[in-house]
């Protein structure tokens, strides 16, 4: 009779253990399933923003490449600018003689 009680107290924690283990295993199943489901939406998710990220810079781009220009056409300018200014002293500085050498002129001619 004893080893009859041995027996079925056996397997009652053999049932129990079954049932706790096929519990579990239905637990973590579901948890695989789930984040199986979250990483393959992530995925998604990251490959939108990355599609997004490649349009953005094809946006970007010929912007760049037009601000890079403009400041190309600064500098071309501003090197002009400072070529005219030098020009333009030089002309200043040649009129200031002209004009004195016309009042020298003027005055040699009052003079005789």
């Amino acid at each position: 009779m004893r080893v009859a009680l041995v027996e079925v107290k056996a397997k009652e924690e053999t049932t129990l253990l079954t049932h706790a283990f096929t519990t579990r295993k239905t637990a973590l199943k579901q948890e695989l399933t789930s984040l199986r489901q979250a990483e393959k939406d992530l995925s998604k998710r990251l490959h939108d923003k990355s599609q997004e990220a490649v349009e953005l810079e094809a946006k970007i781009l010929p912007l760049r490449t037009q601000a890079i220009k403009l400041e190309e056409a600064i500098e071309t300018s501003k090197a002009n600018m400072t070529r005219l200014e030098e020009r333009s002293i030089s002309r200043e500085m040649q009129l200031g003689r002209a004009e004195a050498e016309l009042l020298q002129q003027a005055e040699r001619f009052k003079k005789s």
